[in-house]
């Protein structure tokens, strides 16, 4: 598996995070996504977000609505406001059975990412697009500490 596509010093890994993981993430302290998402907080991954994504991240979160709206609100900033905006610049119809999830292929290509974590088995049959691995959470976090020295190098 392709670790990264380039190396550049303090630049972080650029990551796509499927909505499931993202928002589950959030919501729980516990399990791979929520590590996924500490990665992110505390400034050691960078997570691409396009419209397409934040707009369905959106939508999801507010299908919780035993979390109180205000609490909700401000998930949707913290990701509006850390999360690095991608503008998609080509359209991808690949995903036959279900091309929802093309918008996450779309964002890493645009985003120029090093990886799409998911836990969509879509996703994850195609292994990677255009040299950009599509990895589970649990992969991802484990082998962080390994990227961050190939990084590093």
């Amino acid at each position: 598996m392709r670790l990264l596509k380039r190396s550049e010093e303090g630049r972080l890994v650029r990551s796509v995070i499927d909505t499931n993981l993202f928002v589950s993430g959030l919501l729980s302290p516990k399990g791979y996504p929520a590590q996924l998402v500490n990665l992110w907080d505390n400034k050691e991954i960078d997570i691409l977000i396009s419209k397409e994504i934040f707009h369905e991240y959106t939508e999801v979160i507010h299908r919780f609505e035993k979390i109180p709206v205000g609490r909700r609100q401000k998930l949707l900033e913290q990701i509006g406001d850390n999360g690095v905006w991608v503008e998609v610049h080509e359209e991808i119809d690949l995903i036959k059975q279900d091309p929802e999830d093309d918008k996450f292929l779309e964002c890493a290509v645009s985003g120029d990412a090093d990886f799409i974590v998911s836990g969509d088995r879509h996703l994850l049959s195609l292994e990677d697009f255009r040299r950009i691995p599509i990895v589970k959470a649990a992969d991802f976090v484990k082998s962080f500490e390994r990227l961050k020295t190939i990084l590093a190098s």
